[in-house]
């Protein structure tokens, strides 16, 4: 069975789900996944919406999402071993942004300092300056964001691997709440090597809204509803 998938723009998303919601489209909203499904009247899924990550998480009223405010400031984290990239940004735009490194795989393996000792020694001496390197870049990162973000009030959106995330909560310098707490947002993306153009790139996806079509048959029914619409 072929799938259609496109992203759409948030204001176009707006405008999209009032439409559907005056034509009594059949929907449920999950919450903890932020994700729209309408479906059909013996609850068959034809599609479904994840909202951008500038807008606020859904609630199960949509007519009152919908008069939410979008997030205009957020700050944004991609990692991986050795190297993160922040950046701050404002109605879209950079303001602050900032790549940190360093030396966290093991030479010649590519395997991070982080990972590996779960499951070896730390008495070697390059594994001891690795580990030092990495609570140093935990530091860098904290210290940075903290500083862009003094009050803890700017959402937080982040990529950051569940072993270096791990590490970074059992961390004794300070990680800033948002990620302590949860208040902060995945990013659902396939993060590249972070760096500037990562950070541009990932940055225009997260103000995209992506639409599913599980099954191309029932977009081509209502191709009506979705053929105005400026989609990648």
């Amino acid at each position: 069975m072929e799938s259609i998938n496109f992203k759409i723009d948030t204001s176009e998303l707006k405008d999209l789900v009032k439409a559907l919601l005056s034509k009594q489209f059949k929907f449920e909203v999950l919450t903890k996944k932020n994700k729209i499904n309408f479906m059909t009247e013996s609850n068959q899924i034809l599609f479904s919406i994840r909202p951008p990550l500038n807008l606020p998480r859904l609630i199960p009223n949509l007519e009152e999402w919908l008069k939410l405010p979008e997030i205009d400031e957020y700050v944004v984290l991609l990692a991986r071993s050795g190297i993160a990239s922040v950046g701050l940004f404002k109605s879209g735009k950079f303001t602050h942004h900032k790549v940190f490194r360093s030396y966290l795989n093991r030479k010649k393996q590519g395997k991070s300092q982080i990972t590996y000792l779960k499951t070896k020694g730390k008495s070697r001496a390059g594994s001891r300056v690795r580990l030092e390197n990495a609570k140093t870049f935990i530091t860098n990162l904290n210290t940075y964001i903290n500083k862009i973000n003094p009050l803890n009030r700017i959402p937080l959106f982040y990529f950051i691997p569940v072993p270096l995330l791990s590490f970074w909560r059992q961390s004794s310098t300070h990680p800033p709440k948002a990620i302590l707490l949860h208040e902060s947002k995945t990013i659902p993306l396939n993060v590249k090597t972070p760096g500037f153009d990562e950070m541009k790139r990932v940055n225009k996806l997260l103000q995209k809204a992506e639409i599913n079509f599980p099954n191309k048959d029932d977009y081509v029914k209502l191709e009506t509803i979705f053929k105005d619409l400026k989609r990648e």
